[in-house]
């Protein structure tokens, strides 16, 4: 339709993806894509804060950086710049939906948050891995910059199979499932236990090996931890001649004779979305933050997940699984 589009997300590999989905499409002129504290810091360099903006950017913690500096500056190079964009559509909104971004969207927007043209779309059940504030608060948030907006809800499952789906909620601790579920079921979800670092890279190699056997793409492969690489049994593995890991920021070589596989930690991947998943690293199943990391790394998984977790959560997955045997509750339409 001819209009300025902005087009954010919070997680820097789904923002690089969107960036690359933009810069393909025929109206590419048009929308601006990227995660929204890249594109931010790339308009306040252009502008006449930029001086003041780096060296803050030097001093800041992390908290204060990216609630007030990028805020602070980021007002100011938006008015300055004068370019709002006629429409927002904005991903990832239970990580975005706080005070100092909204103030910076209210300016950038052609007639602002009230009465300007948006959509936001969040997964507000425990897909907030980046902040402290519950669904009502985000929403409340919202609601103080753009009274009236309308809410509508996206309650099908697409992603994964039912298998999946299914699991996700049961060791994410939910009483019903939030969504429903796929009609596909797919592959039951693969469990394999470790009792020690030596016992989980064995087990590792042993999956992805398997998986190369049968046929499985390594670029279909994503192996996912709580831990960053050098903390995780991935990152002790060696796959000699017959794979690498490979972090998923880092650049491959087109001329790499052996299969690489990607490893990222579940915050790196929020947002994105694999094939085939294997989930490493875990320890314990039942607590708050494992639970939100357990939802968002078993949802990345679109046909097959393999859960590789230490035998002490053991018993608290074969709960769950015998939960769905007998049948854990009705689908909500």
């Amino acid at each position: 339709m001819g209009r300025r589009t902005l087009l954010i997300c919070f997680n820097r590999l789904l923002g690089d993806w969107l960036c690359r989905q933009a810069a393909e499409s025929l109206n590419s002129e048009n929308v601006t894509a990227g995660s929204y504290f890249r594109l931010l810091r790339e308009l306040i360099l252009q502008s006449s804060a930029a001086s003041e903006f780096m060296e803050h950017e030097r001093q800041s913690q992390t908290e204060d950086l990216f609630d007030e500096v990028y805020a602070n500056h980021g007002r100011t190079a938006v008015q300055e710049i004068n370019k709002p964009y006629d429409v927002l559509v904005m991903d990832e909104g239970q990580d975005l939906l706080r005070a100092s971004v909204l103030s910076v969207l209210d300016c950038w927007l052609r007639k602002g948050l009230a009465d300007g043209r948006w959509a936001i779309f969040g997964d507000f059940e425990r897909q907030a891995l980046f902040g402290t504030s519950d669904a009502m608060q985000l929403r409340g948030a919202l609601k103080q910059v753009a009274p009236d907006y309308a809410r509508g809800r996206l309650s099908l499952n697409c992603r994964n199979t039912r298998s999946i789906g299914e699991e996700t909620a049961l060791l994410s601790g939910f009483e019903s499932p939030p969504y429903r579920l796929a009609q596909v079921m797919g592959s039951p979800v693969d469990y394999r236990y470790y009792n020690s670092p030596e016992s989980e890279r064995k087990l590792i190699a042993e999956t992805l090996l398997r998986l190369l056997s049968n046929g499985v793409r390594a670029s279909d492969i994503v192996v996912l931890s709580r831990l960053r690489l050098e903390n995780s049994a991935v990152g002790q593995l060696d796959g000699g001649k017959e794979f690498r890991i490979l972090d998923v920021l880092d650049r491959v070589s087109k001329d790499s004779a052996t299969p690489v596989i990607r490893f990222a930690t579940v915050h790196a991947f929020k947002g994105m979305e694999s094939p085939v998943v294997v989930l490493c690293d875990i320890e314990r199943v039942g607590e708050s933050e494992p639970q939100s990391l357990l939802y968002v790394a078993m949802s990345r998984a679109r046909s097959q997940l393999i859960v590789l977790a230490h035998e002490n959560a053991s018993r608290t997955i074969g709960e769950c699984v015998r939960r769905k045997l007998h049948g854990w509750g009705v689908e909500h339409e």
